[in-house]
């Protein structure tokens, strides 16, 4: 008679990418893998499946002569016709005065008024060849500055929001519902006539007017809760309006102008608006918009949102990349403040954003800054979820983990609860050996020219132990 052996099958090692780098979220996290969704990517953006670094925040030297100033606010920029390749003359100002900030290309130079401006909402209108900057003061008047000197122009309405379409000013006051239009080519005639300027009352349902936008042919007004997409020529006696209801709120200041589309944060994530409907993308997001106060801006198509959390608990800023053409995104970390404009500075695009309390700018600490790429941010990182691999209260063996690119990076994996790093260098190929049922995985890119793919995770399930 044989005697019976026994065999135990070993456990099958798998093999799978840690992370497609699909986006950020702390609702809907992934616990399998690959990882979609991360609960942190900062400093990091995904680039043809791999992490590179993203731009940074890089403080402005040489606003000495401001410093001295007080808290400022940020209220335009201001460019002269034929001298767009030049820096831009900043406007800021304070509950009294504004003053004009000059970049000669070797320093800056400021020069004070006596005006108040209201609002930070403004508009390029040209007027006889010359580019003019308007702005709302809080006297029921616009401000314009044609790159010498303001001259102020009675108007007889306190408009919160401004914006130039086909030669024709569109404007609204604060928390209205009516839409203002000027004479066509002239910003300055608001009288109410048909051959001068009017008015259009949006559904009082869908809330107050919080952006303005001129999108091709078509001016974008946003409400509350619903946009209308106004079809306004030279003569207003064709001027047609078609209100949209949307299925969210609509965050104010979070509006942007992306060529031929509007995109906008909302309670419910990213909405984005072709002209004919509005959809919502990456709803991961939506907790993290919510509630915030939020500006946003366009350039090369991306919308860069400047995404503040003022609670007591929290007291964070993060700037929001998000490319419209694929609706991915990343975030760029950065200290304080609430505000973020795009702008052109000596020929180069660039986004520029400011600090401080309250929508000001702290010149004491010269606090204006760049997105730039020169340097590396000075942390970045990517931190998943707790992992399960789909089997819950199961027992798991990490084996190796396997690491692509060459770039440093910092590895660190918790392991029901209990924290492990390793140093990935010239050995791509990293021995764990780490068993638990839940684990965390943390990548910190060391360096410059960071690329960093996915690392492929070898690990056992132990359904049997």
């Amino acid at each position: 008679m044989s005697k019976k052996i026994n065999y135990i099958r070993p456990p099958k090692t798998m093999r799978n990418l840690l992370s497609d780098f699909g986006g950020v979220s702390e609702d809907f996290y992934s616990t399998s893998v690959p990882v979609h969704f991360a609960i942190m990517q900062e400093n990091l953006a995904e680039k043809n499946g791999v992490l590179v670094q993203s731009l940074r925040v890089k403080k402005v030297d040489g606003l000495e002569c401001i410093a001295d100033k007080g808290a400022l606010k940020l209220f335009a920029s201001h460019y002269n016709k034929g001298e767009e390749n030049l820096p831009p003359t900043l406007i800021l100002g304070t509950s009294s005065k504004v003053w004009v900030v000059k970049n000669d290309g070797a320093s800056y130079s400021a020069v004070s008024h006596e005006h108040v401006i209201l609002h930070d909402s403004y508009m390029e209108f040209e007027l006889d060849g010359v580019s003019n900057t308007i702005m709302a003061d809080s006297l029921g008047n616009l401000v314009s500055y044609d790159g010498i000197a303001f001259t102020t122009h009675a108007v007889g309405h306190n408009f919160a929001i401004l914006c130039n379409h086909n030669m024709r000013a569109f404007a609204c006051c604060q928390g209205e519902n009516t839409l203002h239009f000027s004479d066509d080519f002239n910003p300055y005639n608001w009288q109410t006539s048909i051959d001068a300027g009017g008015y259009i009352n949006l559904p009082a349902e869908n809330g107050a007017i919080t952006d303005i936008v001129s999108v091709n042919q078509s001016l974008i007004v946003v409400q509350e809760r619903g946009i209308s997409k106004v079809t306004a020529f030279t003569d207003q006696s064709e001027f047609t309006v078609k209100n949209i209801n949307i299925e969210n709120d609509i965050i104010g200041g979070s509006v942007v102008s992306a060529v031929d589309r509007v995109v906008y944060c909302s309670s419910m994530g990213l909405g984005l608006f072709d002209g004919y409907e509005s959809r919502i993308y990456c709803r991961e997001l939506s907790s993290k918009l919510s509630g915030k106060t939020i500006s946003g801006t366009y350039l090369d198509g991306k919308c860069y949102y400047n995404i503040y959390d003022n609670s007591p608990a929290k007291m964070s800023v993060e700037i929001l990349v998000v490319d419209v053409s694929t609706m991915k995104y990343h975030y760029i970390s950065h200290e304080s403040g609430d505000k973020i404009v795009g702008v052109r500075s000596g020929g180069d695009k660039c986004v520029l954003t400011y600090y401080g309390s309250d929508d000001y700018l702290d010149l004491a600490d010269n606090r204006l800054c760049i997105l730039a790429d020169d340097t590396a941010p000075s942390s970045m990182i990517w931190r998943s979820g707790e992992i399960d691999f789909g089997k819950s209260g199961v027992y798991k063996v990490i084996k190796n983990i396997v690491f692509g690119g060459e770039s440093k990076i910092a590895f660190r994996i918790i392991c029901d609860g209990d924290g492990y790093s390793y140093t990935v260098g010239e050995e791509r190929r990293v021995l764990i050996n780490l068993k638990g049922k839940e684990f965390q995985f943390e990548l910190k890119p060391q360096g410059h020219k960071i690329k960093v793919p996915s690392p492929i995770i070898e690990y056992q399930v132990l359904d049997n132990i």
